[in-house]
């Protein structure tokens, strides 16, 4: 499934539902730049994690709580534990 991800497509994490949904920013060598809407830009392992495209962006009970106001995450994996996570982008 990874493999046709391409910038622009929205997907989810399925082992990190509160993380929202992220739009895909690059697709390059099976390393997945994806913007989460509550834990910012995070790289994915492909060959580890298969995202989910999402087709129908409708908010669900976890999606109505307003975004985390400390932007992009500090930690590889995310604040609940999600291993999966290559790595976060270094701040410019």
């Amino acid at each position: 499934m990874n493999a046709v991800l391409e910038p622009g497509m929205l997907v989810r994490h399925p082992d990190c539902p509160d993380w929202g949904v992220g739009q895909v920013q690059s697709n390059i060598g099976g390393r997945i730049t994806v913007n989460f809407e509550h834990q910012g830009k995070v790289v994915i392992d492909g060959s580890r994690v298969d995202l989910r495209a999402v087709f129908d962006p409708q908010p669900q009970a976890n999606r109505l709580h307003p975004p985390s106001a400390r932007g992009h995450s500090d930690r590889v994996g995310g604040p609940f534990g999600c291993a999966t996570a290559v790595q976060t982008l270094d701040r410019a």
